[in-house]
């Protein structure tokens, strides 16, 4: 017994005429509302190709204009729609956005029935309850990326913050990640803004990368390292490092000579 068969509701439209040529020309929305039609019109539906639909997002926000559910439990509502359109498009739930100011405290799990997703974005422009935000990110795992744009309050505090993701990205205020923290991280790429890294923590840094064989770091992302200093380390990976008077940047050359054709725009 699956919940979301309790999710299609009893209509008396007739649906006769109805099959999948004049589907295919629907959008994404209207699709959906075709599905909960009747079970035939679902299974027509889902027998669909939607080439232009690779993944599905859950945005958790104050107000939605695609889908709404009613439900006495909220949780049960959203667990049985978010299975309901997985089965529907055949597709997984690959990335989340927590819009943090328009959603209270009462609606966490945000994320709910999902524990990891591949992409979480965390955005708002006012502090998050702490322990509400110490709750999100350690009971909903980010695989691939984790991208947090929030300010924090200065006394805020984190030490048990742990992330395995390829991508880490703290914007705005990242005060609160610790020396500790900083040299446990093992992200592919790391941007931390705001955060309170020392001389010493940055020459740790580069001498764990430079005595290591750690060939995880990568990014593709223009950088001018024009007026870097490089290091080579002993498989010969070469490094540059970049220092600011509010910035420090370390670039790993996986490919020291890149075949730039046909992206080369100024010389």
């Amino acid at each position: 017994h699956k919940e979301y068969d309790n999710f299609l509701p009893e209509t008396s439209i007739h649906t006769a005429g109805t099959d999948s040529s004049q589907c295919e020309s629907c959008g994404a929305v209207e699709k959906i509302h075709i599905s909960m039609i009747s079970k035939r019109c679902y299974q027509i539906v889902k027998g669909l190709r939607i080439p232009y639909l690779t993944s599905l997002e859950m945005h958790v926000s104050k107000e939605s204009t695609c889908v709404k559910l009613k439900s006495g439990k909220d949780s049960l509502g959203v667990r049985a729609g978010s299975y309901y359109l997985m089965d529907l498009f055949k597709l997984e739930m690959r990335e989340g956005w927590l819009h943090a100011d328009q959603v209270s405290f009462a609606r966490r799990p945000y994320f709910y029935p999902f524990k990891k997703l591949r992409d979480i974005w965390i955005t708002g422009e006012q502090p998050m309850d702490h322990d509400d935000f110490k709750y999100f990110v350690e009971n909903t795992v980010a695989s691939y990326n984790l991208s947090i744009k929030l300010p924090f309050d200065p006394k805020f505090k984190f030490d048990t913050f742990k992330n395995d993701s390829d991508y880490l990205v703290i914007k705005k205020d990242a005060h609160w990640i610790t020396s500790k923290m900083f040299h446990s991280f093992d992200n592919a790429y790391l941007q931390l803004f705001g955060c309170k890294m020392t001389v010493v923590d940055c020459q740790l840094f580069i001498s764990r990368w430079f005595h290591s064989n750690n060939t995880r770091k990568r990014f593709n992302q223009y950088i001018d390292c024009t007026d870097g200093f490089d290091i080579i380390r002993s498989d010969g990976l070469l490094a540059t490092i970049l220092i600011g008077p509010f910035w420090f940047v370390f670039h790993v050359w996986h490919d020291r000579f890149p075949d730039l054709a046909g992206h080369t725009k100024y010389l």
